[in-house]
């Protein structure tokens, strides 16, 4: 893909005016593995069990495999729970945080719209929507704040502006690795108020089923 193929066509939102949390969903088809987000400092990290077996190659690729309903990451058992209570646990975190705003790279396209699906898969809508109403995509923050970024590969995939910007690589698979990078990206390039002011957005702004 090159940087002229990434340009952002979306809405901005100038009212927003919130803090921002970074937070991942990672996901294998339609289930979630992992629930992760931080704020300066302050973390959220929670495996969670998906009800399908975990294929070979996606094995490979997360580290991550299930045994006898058991989940481990880089053949070390992690603690899990069920989709239900990781989204209850997340919600009581980010009730910790005033007005936050969560923020995820490909958030609009990806992270938002697995959130959204789990959320009505176990009716907790209205809990969330106590806790936090509002969401911010880092793709078109950082179009806006490095244009032009050239590369062999996608040079805004979030590797390629750790690499390239931070000069450190991390395990991209955990997601608790992805929110911490995210933040030291976002604190790194500037103007992290832009999240909120124009790249925000809600659930019931978007499509998914």
């Amino acid at each position: 893909m090159s940087p002229q193929d990434l340009k952002w066509n979306g809405p901005f939102n100038k009212n927003a005016t919130n803090a921002y949390t970074a937070f991942d969903f990672p996901a294998l088809d339609s289930d979630i593995t992992q629930i992760a987000a931080s704020c300066d400092g302050r973390k959220f990290d929670q495996y969670i069990l998906p009800d399908k077996e975990i294929g070979a190659q996606a094995s490979m690729v997360t580290k991550l495999t299930k045994v006898n309903g058991k989940l481990y990451h880089k053949g070390k058992r992690v603690e899990t729970v069920d989709g239900k209570t990781g989204l209850q646990r997340l919600i009581t975190f980010l009730g910790t945080i005033s007005d936050p705003v969560l923020v995820a790279h490909n958030c609009k396209k990806f992270d938002a719209v697995i959130m959204a699906r789990q959320l009505k898969k176990y009716n907790l809508f209205a809990e969330f929507k106590d806790v936090c109403s509002k969401f911010s995509d880092t793709v078109p923050f950082m179009l806006h704040r490095r244009p032009g970024r050239r590369g062999p590969t996608n040079p805004y995939a979030l590797q390629s502006l750790a690499r390239g910007l931070l000069g450190i690589t991390y395990d991209a698979h955990n997601a608790i690795d992805d929110c911490e990078t995210l933040e030291k990206l976002v604190k790194h390039v500037g103007r992290e108020e832009l999240l909120i002011t124009l790249f925000s957005f809600t659930l019931d702004s978007m499509r998914y089923k």
